[in-house]
């Protein structure tokens, strides 16, 4: 469970109502814990299965929220050498947290990105409770599944053309977040949120995963250009 302790993720619970952090911009970006991280995973629904990941949806106190369960993933060793640490910060994983965790210090959570509730780490009861919700799924230790996964609020409403303004203008959050959207094309968005922060950058990261000029020519020429060529409902 240390594995990404005080690279991307911290012990601390994560308080969603929480205020902006006056520092956040200087704090490495580490995503607090779900506050229901012991709790039973209540009535879970598969939702889908990606190159990341797999979804689904569940209650908790009330609330409709969605588990992102995260596949096991390593450095491609093809590429180049690379420090241990640096190699996890690059991960889907790691990604989608430190993203969260700087959303959540800014005050942002919910803005741009959908509201994170924090990340949790599976134990056996409740891994066995999801692989219930679907069973050709092996989610059982030892498979291309790992116990890390990261709570946001349930969307479950694709984008339509009347997102798009909203969609579009909300890159400025991201922009202020100095967080480097990846992918962003319709399938990793619910509404005018953005959902899916697993190709995500966020500052600061070691060289060469950082550039400020691929920074500042993404948000500069993208943004505008989003949904132009995304088949979705008017």
């Amino acid at each position: 469970m240390n594995e990404y302790l005080n690279i991307c993720v911290s012990e601390d619970t994560l308080d969603v109502q929480a205020l902006q952090n006056e520092g956040a911009y200087k704090k490495y970006p580490l995503l607090k814990q779900f506050v229901g991280h012991e709790a039973e995973i209540s009535q879970p629904q598969y939702i889908s299965d990606g190159e990341e990941g797999v979804v689904f949806s569940f209650r908790h106190e009330n609330m409709d929220l969605c588990l992102k369960l995260f596949k096991t993933w390593e450095f491609p060793k093809a590429l180049f050498p690379v420090q241990p640490t640096s190699a996890k910060l690059l991960g889907p994983f790691s990604r989608e947290c430190r993203a969260f965790a700087r959303l959540c210090d800014l005050g942002l959570n919910g803005t741009w990105a959908v509201r994170c509730h924090g990340w949790i780490y599976l134990t056996d009861d409740q891994l066995a409770c999801l692989s219930t919700a679907c069973k050709r799924l092996r989610l059982v230790p030892g498979s291309n599944v790992s116990r890390w996964a990261i709570v946001k609020d349930f969307v479950p409403s694709p984008p339509r053309k009347t997102d798009l303004p909203e969609i579009r203008a909300k890159f400025e959050i991201a922009k202020q977040a100095l967080i480097l959207p990846g992918d962003v094309e319709a399938r990793n968005y619910r509404a005018s949120f953005f959902v899916d922060l697993g190709s995500t950058s966020t500052y600061p990261l070691p060289k060469p995963w950082w550039s400020k000029f691929e920074f500042e020519r993404f948000f500069r020429l993208c943004p505008p250009k989003v949904g132009e060529r995304w088949s979705i409902e008017p």
